[in-house]
């Protein structure tokens, strides 16, 4: 396992005073901002059943400007990775479920004082045209949340992420197994909802979720979600 999967330390990597590049640190993330403005909730479904099912025709393109403005900043060295995550990174695994974004995973930029930011991502999309409502840059009419990793898991889980065929592109999902692992540790009603599905209808690699859940002291967690 340790040859297939990044392990982070972040006792021994993380520091405010470090000036190591991007890649060769760990973070400990925060949250960055709250909801100042809720924009409507709307059904993953309408927008991405079709279009994730069919490689043959796109019933909703506008998932194609979300990706490519993905590739954009990673090309354009804004970020250096990205991975979806949240409810639309479980349905490229599972049926659909209802949510109001698109959760984009993102290593945390830092400040030289140790402030962690997304600074460089909101000035690129603003100055394309793009526009924030609350939380969230409006792309294709869809709300899109960049959120910095904020702990060990779910960096770890940005890290290991794989490529998942999206119509005629790829983009960028976090695994299965961290989707579960990440909604199981939030804990909210609605994150429990990934779990089932999650649980139910995706063949997991249960060696490397053992691991996970080991690791990052979800285990008695896990049993007892399972016994329920």
């Amino acid at each position: 396992m340790q040859e297939l999967y990044h392990r982070l330390d972040l006792n021994r990597e993380y520091s405010g005073l470090q000036r190591e590049p991007l890649s060769k640190r760990g973070f400990v993330g925060i949250t960055l901002q709250k909801i100042s403005k809720a924009s409507p909730e709307f059904s993953v479904s309408d927008i991405f059943r079709y279009s994730l099912f069919s490689s043959d025709k796109l019933k909703y393109p506008n998932m194609e400007k979300v990706i490519q403005v993905l590739k954009e900043l990673v090309s354009k060295k804004i970020i250096e990775s990205y991975a979806i995550g949240g409810a639309v990174g479980v349905i490229f695994y599972t049926e659909t479920i209802n949510t109001k974004d698109v959760d984009i995973f993102v290593a945390p930029q830092m400040t030289k004082s140790g402030i962690v930011h997304l600074g460089s991502i909101y000035e690129y999309l603003k100055n394309a045209g793009f526009v924030m409502e609350g939380q969230y840059f409006i792309i294709g009419g869809i709300p899109v949340d960049f959120i910095a990793a904020y702990n060990e898991l779910t960096l770890e889980a940005l890290y290991n992420s794989i490529e998942k065929p999206y119509g005629k592109t790829k983009v960028k999902v976090l695994r299965p197994e961290y989707l579960l692992a990440i909604a199981l540790q939030t804990g909210r009603p609605q994150d429990l909802k990934k779990v089932d599905l999650l649980r139910g209808e995706v063949d997991l690699d249960k060696t490397l979720l053992k691991d996970i859940l080991k690791r990052y002291d979800l285990q008695k967690k896990w049993k007892k979600y399972v016994k329920e």
